[in-house]
This record gives structure tokens, C-alpha cells and sequence, in this order.
């Protein structure tokens, strides 16, 4: 399944905002927190949740840490082409220790991300690869857009909007 979102932000232009989303993805990979999940066999745990975001590059994947994020940046800045795309690999760890102290490794959910410029702001394509989509696309898109807002230091919000499959990339992002 393709999901589409995309983010617009007021008096900011596509590659600032693309910036903005690039820090937040370099700032997502390893965090971890705690969410409560249910094993297919045994009743809701508390499991750890861990980020992992590798850029996708020539066929090989590239941890995507901050100093992979300054370097994007200066690429996109630097960049004639009118579309600027990167693409990225999510993969959405979960595991939990028993009262023993063993630790258990639940599936993970893996997406593909692609980020790309339009005219009036920066679109996330998210393809889900695998797992049992623990960690929903919206609430991963919640989670960037909230790490970018972070990132621009500024009270102006980024607006998202889901765009349908086969859709119009124009209009409003209400």
C-alpha cells in the first residue's frame, strides 16, 4: 500500500521546508520509546520502539545520522533541478525483555520514503515493505512533521494533507 502526504508551510519555500524534513529524519533515527503492543501469543507488553532511517543510495543503504543530514541539505541548496528527491528506507524496531531478562525480538515494520519537491512544498511517499504496521504511516508522518517543526525553530505550523491516490497535487493543504 502508497500512502501520500503532502506538507506545506506558509511564506517557506520547497527546499527550506525539504531542510526542515531532512534534520527531522536524521533526528528520528535512533530514537526509541516505549509503546504498549500485543504479541500474537501472549498478552500487552510494554516494548521498546527503535527508529532506524537509512538513506537509499546506488543499490546501498546509508545510515541517515546528522552529519548524512548537513551534507542532503547542501545538495538540495546547491541543486539546479526543479524536483529534488531523496530516498529512505524506515525500519521500526520492537522488542521487550521477559521477566527473566531475555529479550524478545517482535517483527519489525519497514517502509520505503521517498521526499520530493513540488512547486509549493515537499511530498512524503511512504510504501510499507513489511511487518505488521505497529507504527501506522500517519502516526510516522506525525512524528516527522513534529521533529521539523522542532527543527525550524519557528511557531509557524507545517500543514499536512493526505493525497489520494490518483490525485491532484494542487489545492489547498487543509
Amino acid at each position: 500500500m502508497r500512502y501520500v502526504f503532502k506538507l506545506v508551510r506558509d511564506r517557506t519555500g520547497p527546499v527550506k521546508l525539504l531542510s526542515y524534513v531532512l534534520v527531522a529524519l536524521s533526528r528520528l533515527n535512533g530514537l526509541t520509546d516505549r509503546i504498549l503492543v500485543r504479541p500474537g501469543h501472549a498478552p500487552p507488553v510494554r516494548a521498546t520502539r527503535e527508529f532506524v532511517v537509512a538513506r537509499l543510495a546506488a543499490d546501498r543503504e546509508f545510515l541517515f545520522d546528522s552529519g548524512a543530514a548537513l551534507s542532503a541539505i547542501y545538495a538540495a541548496r546547491q541543486s539546479e533541478e526543479p524536483t529534488i528527491e531523496f530516498r529512505f528506507r524506515v525500519t521500526i524496531k520492537y522488542y521487550y525483555r521477559t521477566d527473566r531478562g531475555r529479550i524478545v525480538t517482535l517483527r519489525y515494520d519497514r517502509y520505503d520514503l521517498t521526499v520530493r519537491t513540488v512547486e509549493d512544498g515537499v511530498l512524503l511517499e511512504l510504501s510499507m515493505l513489511g511487518g505488521l504496521s505497529r507504527t501506522d504511516p500517519a502516526s510516522l508522518v506525525d512524528m516527522i512533521v513534529e521533529e521539523a517543526r522542532s527543527a525550524s525553530g519557528s511557531a509557524v505550523p507545517i500543514n499536512v494533507s493526505v493525497v489520494p491516490p490518483g490525485g491532484t497535487l494542487g489545492g489547498s493543504a487543509r
